[in-house]
């Protein structure tokens, strides 16, 4: 039998650390630690498994209606009914992939939202703003992995607690494993990084090969029966759809010009060269007038940039590379002297 210290411990690793703030400067950084989110989410499960009953029993009404077969075994499927319905269990099989995978993480994130709610109404009624708008916030993104909405008892929350958290700006680190290093001194300055952001992999490329084979085989055995009408069957549209969107977007994502982040005390510029013009196109970010989220628990890893008072939300990626998450927080954090950023030697 295990000891009651080793189920304690147990128990106490499945917990999440509470969220904690560093002051550095005139900022503020809210660590939010964050679990790994549902392969699916149950906003999305619970309308998709009575969607698939529907379209099953409209595929059993049309193939009695054109008095078809409707489940082809050992055999091709000679009817639009098998061929629907094919598909459609093909879907099933996913479907049930990610409901199965995702319902443990759905219990853990409720029972992690559940404690941060709890911790809300505690630190609100010890009039706790600060711990209250920590755990406010990672109680929206827990829920809202789940459902993807806020429920209504947040929007009370937040109105009641956004009111009375210090005016600073913010700097959001969501993370899951060890968190980054704080730059150790915000005064010193340093030579401007370059960052570039991920691209697939040229070895992605490969999928492209048995999609090709497959398209091929079935046009010529079209062609070959003479039965035109197949060509617009659910194979031919899929593989050509897989073809065209999946290559104009691998010859694009490899092929095209190259763009990147440059970051600099208090600054970041987004390079981007266009498809003809040898010199770029630059816009620089004052990230001192802006909240930053980093999301370390995505892949890749995104940056977005939230300006105040304005909807308007930017995201970048960012390569899965310890040095840019550090060139990110050195840039937001600095309080050295913004330094010019020349842009006449950037030539592609």
């Amino acid at each position: 039998m295990r000891s009651r210290d080793a189920l304690t411990h147990g128990r106490a690793g499945r917990d999440l650390e509470p969220p904690r703030i560093d002051n550095v400067g005139p900022a503020a950084v809210w660590w939010i630690p964050r679990p790994a989110g549902p392969r699916i989410s149950l906003a999305a499960a619970i309308p998709a498994w009575p969607a698939v009953a529907v379209v099953v029993a409209g595929a059993m009404l049309w193939a009695r209606w054109v008095s078809a077969p409707l489940w082809p075994f050992g055999r091709p499927a000679a009817s639009p009914p098998e061929v629907l319905m094919r598909y459609v269990l093909i879907f099933v099989v996913c479907l049930g992939y990610l409901t199965v995978r995702s319902v443990g993480t759905w219990w853990r994130l409720w029972k992690h939202a559940r404690r941060d709610a709890e911790a809300i109404e505690q630190a609100v009624r010890d009039g706790n703003w600060v711990r209250a708008g920590l755990h406010l916030h990672r109680y929206a993104l827990l829920v809202s992995e789940v459902w993807r909405r806020l429920p209504p008892a947040a929007l009370v929350w937040d109105g009641i607690i956004r009111p009375r958290l210090p005016h600073h700006r913010r700097v959001y680190v969501y993370y899951s494993g060890p968190p980054p290093a704080l730059p150790p001194d915000p005064a010193a300055g340093f030579a401007p990084v370059v960052v570039t952001p991920p691209g697939p992999s040229p070895w992605t490329a490969v999928v492209l090969v048995p999609v090709g084979v497959l398209l091929y085989t079935l046009v010529t055995d079209i062609l070959r029966q003479g039965q035109w009408q197949r060509a617009v069957l659910f194979n031919a549209v899929l593989l050509v759809a897989i073809l065209m969107f999946y290559g104009s977007y691998f010859l694009l994502a490899l092929l095209g010009r190259s763009g990147y982040l440059r970051f600099a005390p208090g600054l970041m510029q987004v390079v981007r060269f266009g498809a003809l013009s040898r010199r770029p196109e630059i816009r620089t970010c004052d990230l001192r007038r802006l909240d930053l989220v980093l999301n370390l628990t995505s892949r890749p890893a995104g940056l977005t940039l939230v300006r105040a008072g304005e909807r308007r939300l930017e995201t970048y990626a960012l390569p899965r590379d310890p040095r840019a998450v550090e060139a990110v927080l050195r840039a937001a954090l600095s309080a050295a002297a913004s330094p010019p950023l020349p842009g006449d030697r950037l030539v592609d």
